[in-house]
């Protein structure tokens, strides 16, 4: 694949039960980059993001990775090419976090079940990497719901895939495992993978992610870096909010000052 075009959305359209929820969408996105998709509720981050991990189907345009177009690729190698992690994605089932991790690897399995060298070592790098060697025997149900998010990430991340989507990865985390979570997936990104993250945390976007896209009634309403797309004029039109914008460290600080009525 082209390094600087990993992954082209052209002309994107979607209507969701008669409704226009996304509407000429344009973007390409280089390989190692963290990136941030931003908007108000109801924007179409989340149509989006299922838009490009193939599971709505566009009424127009068309999306690729690399030259193949997504629609064209088979399930199994789209599968190994991108990782979809869902809002609020939870086990329901009493199994062991090396278990649910170890399902990451099922695009890769070519004999049923059986893990190979291969797999092993992606799950116990995915086991690191989220902080969950001490848990690797702990049955999923017993964790606290912000270590089980870290488990669901982990097996996003056993994957190995070029592409990972992950809608509000941070949500439900303490302040101390958001930092780490960004850290962990801005390390991933320094290695090669494309990171495509639905956020609401401004703040974490801005000292995190290289590029932010922002979305208001399903359209592309900025795109570029935290300096160029979170500026007080942007936040008062999208989200509704007065703030001020202070840079410290050449990043953009947001203070909120007032909110416009709802009504």
């Amino acid at each position: 694949m082209s390094p600087d075009q990993l992954l082209t959305v052209r002309n994107l359209h979607l209507q969701l039960a008669g409704r226009q929820v996304l509407q000429d969408i344009n973007f390409k996105l280089p390989s190692g980059q963290l990136i941030a998709l931003l908007g108000p509720n109801g924007a179409g981050k989340t149509s989006l993001l299922r838009c490009m991990a193939g599971l709505l189907s566009p009424e127009r345009g068309e999306i690729h990775i690399g030259e193949n177009r997504l629609s064209d690729m088979p399930a199994d190698t789209r599968a190994r090419a991108l990782s979809y992690l869902e809002q609020d994605a939870d086990c329901h089932w009493p199994m062991s976090v090396e278990d649910v991790v170890a399902l990451g690897r099922l695009p890769h399995r070519l004999s049923g079940w059986t893990l190979n060298d291969d797999c092993r070592l992606q799950i116990d790098r995915a086991l690191k990497d989220a902080g969950l060697l001490s848990l690797r025997h702990r049955s999923v149900d017993g964790l606290s719901g912000g270590e089980r998010r870290r488990v669901m990430l982990a097996r996003s991340l056993a994957t190995n895939a070029g592409i990972l989507f992950a809608d509000e990865p941070v949500s439900g985390l303490d302040l101390a495992h958001q930092l780490r979570m960004m850290e962990l997936l801005l390390n991933k990104a320094s290695e090669g993978m494309t990171i495509i993250l639905v956020l609401h945390d401004l703040a974490l976007a801005a000292r995190y992610c290289h590029r932010l896209i922002m979305l208001e009634h399903g359209s592309i309403v900025a795109d570029g870096s935290a300096a160029e797309v979170l500026t007080a004029n942007r936040l008062a039109k999208t989200y509704g909010i007065e703030a001020h914008i202070d840079q410290i460290m050449g990043l953009p600080v947001i203070l909120p000052v007032s909110a416009h009525s709802l009504s």
